[in-house]
């Protein structure tokens, strides 16, 4: 791990970061409040700690307390003076340093006497003025002078249980990592802050480390706070970038707009229009011109419809659009054909035969929709081409379309032999809303679809359009049908039925379910004469109920 090189924003950012985590923690902190540290040396002048450091290897950071004339360096935190003690000796043993000792701390009844201090501390004479920092440590160290003592048996402590969480820690950022960032930040903090400042800052760094596992806390809150400052960056930025995207192109559009309607209106002409349509090469604003056009040419009506996709081509905007529909993208493919078809019919007519039966939904419903529009003379000619659905939101586009442009009405009984039963539908519902009676064959033919909409669509059509030729043919297929086209059968004969139909109704009213025997007796009711007797004869049944059925039949809510 590379030392930290600080600075003072730096500095101060960690120093504030590491008061706030200090005061989140009162409680771990005073539960394990410590008394003793280890004095490792004394001078009547400052020393440069890190050079201490490296010249008899001391890893563990060290403080400096000033007292009695005294610049004191000391090691550690202990809660008593045997952990001090033990660890005194090991670190004597490591280090090569002798006469170190424990030491309370500040604000600590002091059972060590001035004495013991005194006889073990670094004798250091004064120093020559301005000498260099490096040669004045080195005579320190060479004088120092310190009392043997007996190194104590190291003995390996067993760990607390509180302090196995910061064990872990330690282990997975690493040992020496961890020193050393604590050595920068005390050296750091030795070098460039006064006296008072220091020892609040020296205080706070120890409590930290003694609780390495907040390390990892002020890590992930670094990390979310990073996290959130980047997410609000990228927020104003793609606000700012939007509002000015949508102020772009409304400066613009309101400039071509007033260019454009100038030369519809003759009132310039078209190298005055080329000079005043500003930037129109750029992708951004030929896009704007695009949109403009197809405005124009939804609104205005008249000769406009030709001098428009005129300026269309002569801006050459259509090959953008030819680009666009040869995109991969779909939704490119979906505009470049919608303003093909809009603005340069010419070009659109063979591009949208390539995409009729497009895989992608959107695309095929949209060449479909064009096809309609470019072919008002068989608008529905591509139905026999079809090999993909014909979805519902298509068909709606399709009826639409024909009635806005008024087209003229395709014999929709030509397409009810194509493969696809979506295709049968939509033709079955055109014929019945327009009536067309022609070739009733094919709709009979249709009754007996495996598709259930389509033969409820087909049962519907016989009696829409009055086709008693199929009247047995439903009478016959009633038992074999579902509910749903049952009922549609029975309602067929309110407009088909004759006498020689009442008794098959009769059987259903004794018969069938609630919802026939209600059909059943409004068919009979207003089929004729003839089913409102039989309908009086029935009444007299108490168990058929035909009262009831005939009030729900004549509320005219019904």
């Amino acid at each position: 791990m590379k030392s930290i090189k600080f600075t003072s924003v730096k500095l101060i950012i960690h120093f504030l970061i590491l008061i706030l985590v200090s005061q989140l923690f009162p409680p771990a902190i005073h539960a394990n409040a410590q008394a003793f540290a280890l004095q490792v040396a004394a001078s009547k002048t400052p020393m440069d700690i890190q050079y201490f450091s490296k010249k008899y290897k001391i890893t563990e950071p060290i403080s400096e307390t000033r007292g009695d004339g005294w610049y004191r360096y000391l090691v550690g935190n202990f809660p008593d003076l045997s952990s001090a003690s033990e660890f005194a000796g090991a670190f004597a043993s490591r280090t090569g340093l002798s006469g170190v000792f424990p030491r309370k701390l500040e604000n600590q009844p002091d059972s060590i006497s001035q004495k013991q201090q005194a006889d073990t501390a670094i004798q250091v004479a004064e120093p020559v003025a301005n000498p260099p920092i490096t040669d004045t440590i080195q005579a320190q160290v060479e004088k120092t002078t310190v009392s043997p003592e007996p190194t104590p048996v190291v003995r390996k402590s067993a760990r607390k249980k509180g302090d196995i969480s910061n064990y872990i820690f330690l282990k997975i950022i690493g040992i020496k990592n961890a020193a050393e960032l604590r050595n920068d930040l005390i050296s750091y903090g030795n070098s460039h802050l006064p006296l008072i400042t220091r020892k609040l800052y020296i205080r706070i760094v120890e409590r930290i480390y003694n609780y390495p596992i907040i390390l990892l806390f002020i890590s992930l809150i670094l990390f979310f706070l990073l996290n959130i400052i980047l997410v609000l960056l990228v927020l104003y930025y793609s606000n700012k970038q939007k509002n000015r995207k949508d102020r772009y192109v409304r400066i613009y559009k309101t400039l071509y707009e007033q260019v454009l309607c100038s030369y519809l209106f003759e009132e310039i002409n078209w190298e005055t229009t080329l000079l005043k349509l500003k930037r129109n090469k750029t992708p951004m604003n030929r896009k704007i011109l695009t949109s403009v056009l197809l405005n124009f040419q939804e609104n205005l009506r008249g000769e406009m419809d030709s001098r428009i996709p005129e300026i269309y081509v002569k801006l050459e905007l259509h090959k953008d659009s030819l680009k666009a529909v040869k995109s991969s993208y779909y939704d490119n493919k979906v505009r470049g054909i919608s303003e093909l078809t809009n603005l340069y019919p010419k070009g659109a007519e063979n591009i949208i035969q390539n995409y009729i039966n497009h895989a992608n939904v959107l695309v095929s419903a949209e060449a479909q929709a064009s096809y309609i529009r470019l072919h008002p003379e068989r608008p529905f000619d591509f139905l026999r081409r079809l090999t993909s659905p014909f979805t519902q939101w298509t068909q709606l586009t399709a009826f639409y379309l024909y009635r806005l442009h008024q087209m003229v009405v395709p014999s929709f009984s030509d397409y009810l032999n194509s493969e696809h039963p979506t295709v049968r539908n939509f033709c079955l519902k055109m014929i019945i809303h327009f009536q067309q009676l022609e070739n009733a064959s094919e709709i009979f033919r249709l009754v007996d679809s495996p598709m259930e909409l389509t033969r409820f669509l087909a049962l519907r059509a016989i009696n829409d359009l009055r086709l008693y030729d199929g009247k047995e043919l439903i009478k016959a297929r009633f038992a074999s049908e579902t509910d749903k086209n049952r009922i549609e059968i029975i309602k067929a004969f309110k407009n088909l039925g004759t006498g020689e139909d009442i008794d098959f109704l009769e059987t259903i009213i004794k018969t069938g379910s609630v919802s026939e025997k209600t059909e059943a007796c409004r068919s009979l009711y207003f089929m004729s004469n003839e089913g409102v007797e039989r309908l009086t004869l029935l009444s007299r049944n108490p168990g058929l109920k035909i009262e009831d059925y005939l009030a729900h039949v004549k509320d005219p809510r019904n």
